[in-house]
């Protein structure tokens, strides 16, 4: 259980969501997974080797190890897994910062467009003094007293 503890942080959490996982695995009539055979089939992949570049032998003999060491962590009682949990937890709300909608932009109170008027105008009245409607590739736009308004058929 020391060893469990002596682990950082993150890797402590992750640990303890993948045993607390397995064990309801192991739990469930449906699977058919015993405690054991769950252990030798994850020892490899939660406990890891002892070297990169490990023999067949070596592989052999580790497997079994790591085997019994992830049988002894299911076989721990599921309320140190909880705990390793609730601390991580606890820690986590006290390090939280302010609720997301505390920090959420308010949005802008409508503003009048007044002065957009004018210069729509300006646009508008040097389109009719111009006069001349402009055929494009997509139609043919005339001017209006409104504006340019599209004529395609």
């Amino acid at each position: 259980m020391d060893l469990v503890s002596d682990l950082p942080e993150l890797n402590k959490h992750t640990l303890s969501i993948i045993i607390l996982h397995l064990l309801r695995v192991a739990s469930c009539e449906a699977t058919r997974m015993s405690v054991i055979s769950l252990s030798r089939m994850f020892g490899p992949a939660i406990v890891g080797y002892s070297r990169a570049d490990v023999s067949a032998m070596s592989i052999l003999r580790e497997t079994r190890l790591q085997s019994t060491v992830v049988q002894s962590l299911l076989n721990l009682p599921m309320g140190f897994w909880d705990n390793m949990l609730q601390a991580k937890e606890e820690t986590r709300q006290q390090n939280l910062a302010p609720p997301l909608l505390a920090l959420t932009p308010k949005t802008p109170e409508p503003t009048p467009v007044s002065h957009l008027s004018s210069i729509l105008g300006s646009v508008e009245v040097v389109a009719r003094k111009k006069g001349a409607a402009s055929s494009g590739r997509f139609g043919k736009t005339t001017p209006t007293s409104r504006g340019m308004v599209d004529t395609t058929p």
